[in-house]
């Protein structure tokens, strides 16, 4: 028999950053790059001065061999510069983030899909922002360069490092994943038949401003540490949907928990529901409806007596179970070490990823795409079979997607029945804990903020425990992730969507609109830049 002959060792590809300098953001003012930086290390980068610097950039990235460039959210902002000078050919786009665009031999990758968290969470450099400005940026160049190339290295330095930690995951939830796999968990990938089963049983984090308005007193903000990790110690459905055993009859009490149920019932706001429009709500009204739960959430409900079942259509139990408690002891365990021992990246990675491990599972391939760039007035290829659709008309690039066909799906599919079982599992410890404590006023998944936490286990470091966050003697609930908590000496809001400070929340809790516009723009996949502005005023 014929030997087969070694093959050549495959090259790795050179792994880089790069980063943009631009105007300072302010309002009504669209920042244009000044500066860039490709940097491969501290012998080989390259630094362009003046204007459209991004056109160099974009030439010096042609004239790389094969590497993957890293530019941390550059998907919402720093891609969008080079969108006209990249290839115009099929790329990748994730949630509305340009994740991964070609440019010669060099892959563009956004690494804030794998590193979910700003660069300050790392390491930083300071600077005045006021020295970016056109009229004095000359003089400050040396300082300006030096910052622009800290950025670029401790980007490099952050991403090597998870890749050494990981692999070279595009996503988070996909390195949380390889970890999952790792720890000896079973993975079984179901298909569209399972997840139209179980979907309507998934359900996000449960957020309400259950007293809105301004509030004089004692309060305290509560965490739950680690809660979809605490979560994933429980038993979780595995198998195909055909190995489930239906019944319209109850479990016991005991036996209650990864089952899914349909029922009649009046809730005082133990279990989820959806209205006709899909909004999510926690009736408290003692109306009978028809639920869609966990077994759970039935199991909380009836153990602090804030349900009444009137009816079991149909409750599916699964035959297997399994636990994910090797993962999740490995990287919590992992994760207070790195911590006592104050190395940073080690606890990033092991934080990251540890809350990460749940949520590929309820992945929803419905919205799955493929995407194309083509130079303006060109459409795709008309060879293929796909039906492309015209996105976006940008400068310099039109950006066009078809719906991934059934195979990509078919991939795409995981357990969402899993996912289901492990979101209404830290929905469950929520119901019990607001019950629990004493005069509820928000709560948003795995915090509340009340009158005092009543006789929930507190320690700060404890795998499913409470710990105080923060407490205060005036608070401002202006709605869902709008609120503010204030003491004599310390602050703590929140406000999604908005920056807004704590005067500001406690005018919108007192009824008054604020208009908030962004000072930075909104760079879209769809409308391009734009300046946001919102009219903000308390939920009712």
């Amino acid at each position: 028999m014929a030997r087969k002959k070694p093959g050549r060792k495959k090259q790795a590809r050179k792994v880089g950053t790069v980063d943009f300098e631009t105007d300072p953001f302010l309002a009504g003012r669209y920042p244009e790059p000044f500066a860039g930086c490709l940097y491969f290390g501290p012998d080989e980068f390259y630094v362009v001065w003046g204007d459209n610097p991004q056109k160099e950039i974009a030439r010096l990235l042609r004239d790389q061999p094969p590497c993957d460039v890293y530019a941390h959210n550059g998907g919402k902002f720093d891609f969008h510069f080079l969108l006209p000078h990249v290839d115009k050919a099929e790329a990748k786009i994730i949630h509305g983030r340009l994740a991964v665009l070609n440019c010669g031999n060099a892959k563009l990758i956004d690494s804030m899909l794998l590193i979910p968290v700003g660069l300050g969470k790392f390491k930083k450099t300071a600077i005045d922002y006021n020295l970016l400005e056109e009229e004095v940026r000359e003089e400050n160049r040396e300082e300006i360069i030096n910052y622009l190339i800290d950025d670029c290295r401790y980007l490099l330095e952050l991403v090597t490092g998870f890749h050494e930690k990981v692999g070279k995951k595009l996503t988070i939830g996909a390195a949380a994943m390889g970890k999952v796999k790792e720890s000896g968990a079973i993975i079984e990938r179901q298909g569209r038949t399972h997840d139209e089963t179980f979907r309507p049983f998934y359900y996000g984090g449960r957020v309400e401003a259950i007293r809105p308005g301004v509030h004089a007193g004692k309060f305290t903000c509560i965490d739950l540490n680690s809660a979809y990790p605490a979560a994933m110690l429980l038993q979780h459905p595995l198998g195909k949907k055909n190995t489930y055993t239906g019944s319209s009859r109850l479990p016991a009490l005991k036996e209650l928990g990864p089952q899914f149920l349909r029922v009649m019932a009046k809730s005082a706001g133990a279990l989820p529901w959806r209205d006709e429009r899909g909004n999510l709500h926690f009736p408290r009204d003692g109306i009978e409806r028809e639920y869609k739960c966990t077994g759970w959430e039935i199991k909380a409900g009836l153990q602090t007596k804030t349900i009444e079942v009137t009816d079991v259509i149909r409750c599916l139990t699964p035959a297997r179970t399994q636990n994910f408690s090797s993962f999740v002891l490995n990287e919590y365990g992992a994760r207070q070490a790195a911590k006592r021992e104050k190395r940073g990246l080690d606890e990033l990675v092991h934080k990251l990823v540890l809350n990460s491990g749940y949520g590929k599972f309820a992945t929803n391939p419905d919205k799955f795409y493929r995407w194309t760039l083509t130079e303006p007035g060109n459409a795709p290829d008309t060879e293929s079979e796909s039906e492309w659709e015209l996105y976006s008309e940008g400068p310099g690039v039109w950006i066009w997607r078809t719906p991934a066909d059934e195979a990509q799906k078919e991939r795409g599919y995981y357990d969402v029945a899993c996912g289901a079982s492990i979101t209404g599992a830290v929905r469950a410890t929520l119901w019990r804990a607001l019950c629990a404590v004493k005069n509820p006023f928000y709560c948003d998944t795995d915090s509340i903020i009340c009158a005092g936490p009543g006789a929930l286990e507190m320690n700060e470091t404890k795998l499913g425990a409470w710990k105080v966050e923060q407490t205060g003697d005036r608070l401002a609930i202006a709605g869902k992730k709008l609120y503010a908590l204030e003491s004599a000496t310390q602050s703590k809001t929140a406000s999604k969507g908005a920056r807004l400070d704590s005067a500001e929340i406690f005018a919108i809790a007192n009824g008054k609109e604020i208009i908030w516009r962004n000072m930075a723009p909104t760079y879209s996949v769809r409308n391009g830049a734009h300046f946001v502005e919102r009219r903000i005023n308390r939920s009712k």
